[in-house]
């Protein structure tokens, strides 16, 4: 009979059938062997015969019956062909072998799509965290550079802006105006409308300083209504033509503010910076712009003083 696992296995009434004309078979005493796996005969009490773990082949089963009353022996033999189970055949293990490889393929693919997700979400959360951190720190540095309210440089970064153009002059056998500008009875327009009304006439004064100057040219909010200004490279010949025109494009400015109207005046205290005459640092020049200032204000207001720059003693260098 044809096997299909790792065991054969031929139980009464199989064995006991081999010998079916006998006619007191509970008396048979039965024995097998396998030809070509067990040399010696092997008694079956219960008429079982079990045999494990076959190797695929064919055999020839043989089996004995004896009567110990008629002392008679009686043999049979059946051809017993075994064929292993297909999840035990090369074929079957070499499917198996394949479909281990395919997975450790997949299972690395899905691993490297994971990563290169992962990869791109990390650069994409980098990126998003720079951004916030470089628009943090352009806010932080607008805050420490500029004025909140006219959104002129504010009195640090314009002073470091006049020691910076007073530096490259130097270098470069070039000149600088400074100005000192400040707004006319201003604090009458607080009284009289408001602060806020006078926020936004600041505004209004400091757009029209950053119309009347050159891009490369650097005005700031020096205190209050108080504004400093430094003009890069302006010819001695011109200077204080160039300053006088600056006071007419800034000066008697009409401010218009929904249902308000008024006019904004402004008294401007000047010097020139010329580093061949041997023109003082930035603090000698801030006080010569202050002195201007105060002589154009004492003489009526709304109008320019221009004064040279002294050349300094040594120990104001």
């Amino acid at each position: 009979m044809p096997a299909t696992s790792s065991s054969i296995v031929f139980a009464a009434p199989p064995l006991p059938n081999l010998f079916a004309g006998h006619r007191n078979r509970s008396e048979l005493v039965l024995s097998y062997r396998m030809q070509g796996l067990q040399p010696e005969w092997v008694e079956a009490p219960d008429g079982v015969a079990v045999f494990s773990a076959l190797p695929p082949g064919k055999y020839t089963f043989e089996a004995i019956a004896r009567n110990p009353g008629e002392r008679k022996l009686r043999d049979g033999k059946r051809s017993c062909p075994y064929s292993p189970p297909w999840w035990r055949t090369n074929w079957f293990y070499a499917l198996c072998t394949l479909a281990v490889l395919l997975l450790l393929y997949l299972g690395d693919r899905i691993r490297a799509r994971n990563l290169r997700e992962r990869s791109l979400q990390l650069e994409s959360l980098v990126s998003e965290r720079t951004r916030e951190l470089e628009a943090s720190q352009e806010l932080l540095r607008i805050q420490a550079t500029y004025d909140g309210l006219t959104g002129m440089l504010n009195r640090v970064a314009v002073l470091r802006a006049l020691g910076v153009e007073i530096e490259r002059a130097r270098r470069q056998g070039s000149t600088l105006i400074v100005a000192l500008i400040d707004l006319d009875h201003f604090k009458r327009v607080n009284d009289l409308y408001g602060h806020l009304v006078g926020d936004d006439a600041l505004r209004w004064f400091a757009g029209a300083v950053g119309t009347a100057i050159r891009a490369y040219d650097h005005a700031g909010r020096y205190g209050g209504e108080e504004f400093l200004l430094v003009l890069t490279e302006v010819p001695p010949a011109i200077a204080e033509q160039r300053v006088t025109a600056l006071h007419s494009a800034i000066s008697n400015l009409t401010v218009r503010l929904e249902d308000i109207e008024f006019t904004l005046n402004c008294s401007v205290g000047a010097t020139f910076f010329d580093p061949s005459s041997g023109s003082p640092n930035a603090e000698a020049l801030l006080s010569i712009a202050d002195q201007a200032l105060y002589e154009a204000k004492s003489a009526g207001r709304n109008r320019v003083v221009f004064r040279d720059a002294a050349v300094p003693e040594p120990g104001n260098l």
